[in-house]
């Protein structure tokens, strides 16, 4: 394990304990166990896999999936990869490119957003609408690691960074309250939860997408280990299998996905069913690279722009054929034909 762990990190990674699937049927006792981290709560992003769960297709590729759910309080995802406790794992760009700069053998075989839902929350009175906006602010961000997110829009704005992070949860309430100046969000989720309270964008709240802040890196990024993806290989396609078939049926009939997930999990996360309903509309066309192309890929043209954003923020990153692999998700896919 190379990831440079602190010893809270540490205790927390062996204290982070990965949830069966509620849905899932009894699997068979040589059934591969694959361990997902998340970087967020179980909710309508995770709409697919729900779907998977609840229609048997994990357990159809003799699959045993459990997840750890991620947000504030929570390991980073990647630090649980580097520790053993997960198989596949939620990162960015940067954060995946400072782990593998520590010694790990990590390799992008995905992303669950090829056009990033993120967006930054401020206030009227001291808007964030351009990266450079961010300089001089106090930044709210659910994971410490994700401040390089930051960093990135900044550079491509051609300035260096100058701003402060404090973590904050899962609601945008902090901002209101003052207790900093700009909140990371995704725009399908609390923006909409906002004007579910009745506020209303630009006289309540500022919301600038990431696009409109330059920053069309692919987010949520499923990261593997190099020795899990050359020893599990088949059983890493057979969970891409079954997972992207989850999208396509839930798709087919939504609601039916997002009243068991609300059924099943919103009372301890505190989801609504219209709400879920917004916030799955709108991210449907995110989890395709712009242009065309399939599900979860990263188009050649996006990894030309991950590596300016390398070069820009002064980071190293090896040769791409050997830290992206899009050929786990083509080969997925081409079962499903």
């Amino acid at each position: 394990m190379a990831f440079l762990l602190s010893r809270r990190s540490l205790l927390m990674a062996a204290a982070a304990s990965a949830l069966p699937l509620t849905a899932q049927r009894a699997v068979s006792k040589d059934a591969k166990l694959v361990q997902i981290a998340w970087d967020w709560l179980p909710s309508s992003q995770y709409a697919g896999f729900f779907k998977a769960a609840q229609d048997g297709l994990f357990e159809k590729k003799n699959l045993k999936v459990e997840f750890t759910p991620g947000g504030p309080n929570s390991p980073s995802p990647l630090i649980l990869l580097a520790a053993g406790k997960a198989d596949v794992a939620a990162g960015t760009w940067l954060s995946t490119l400072d782990a593998i700069a520590k010694g790990n053998d990590f390799v992008v075989i995905g992303a669950e957003f090829p056009q990033s839902p993120g967006g930054i929350l401020s206030l009227p009175a001291k808007p964030i609408r351009k990266a450079s906006d961010i300089n001089g602010k106090t930044m709210m961000i659910q994971d410490p690691s994700l401040s390089v997110i930051f960093d990135g829009m900044i550079a491509f704005a051609g300035e260096k960074p100058d701003y402060k992070v404090i973590p904050t949860g899962f609601s945008a309430d902090p901002l209101f309250q003052g207790d900093g100046d700009g909140y990371l969000c995704f725009v399908n989720n609390q923006p909409l939860e906002l004007e579910n309270m009745g506020m209303q964008p630009e006289k309540d709240f500022v919301l600038a997408t990431f696009h409109e802040l330059g920053y069309d890196i692919p987010e949520t990024l499923m990261v593997v280990t190099r020795a899990s993806l050359e020893k599990e290989r088949s059983t890493l396609v057979d969970y891409l299998e079954a997972l992207l078939q989850g999208w396509k049926e839930h798709e087919q009939d939504p609601e039916k996905t997002l009243s068991y997930l609300v059924k099943t999990y919103g009372q301890d996360y505190g989801l609504q069913l219209d709400l879920e309903k917004k916030k799955d509309a709108l991210q449907a066309k995110l989890t395709y690279p712009p242009g065309g192309g399939g599900r979860f890929q990263i188009a050649d043209s996006q990894i030309d722009r991950m590596y300016d954003l390398a070069k820009l923020t002064g980071r190293g990153a090896p040769a791409r054929e050997a830290v992206i692999d899009m050929s786990l998700l083509t080969e997925a896919m081409a079962r499903m034909r």
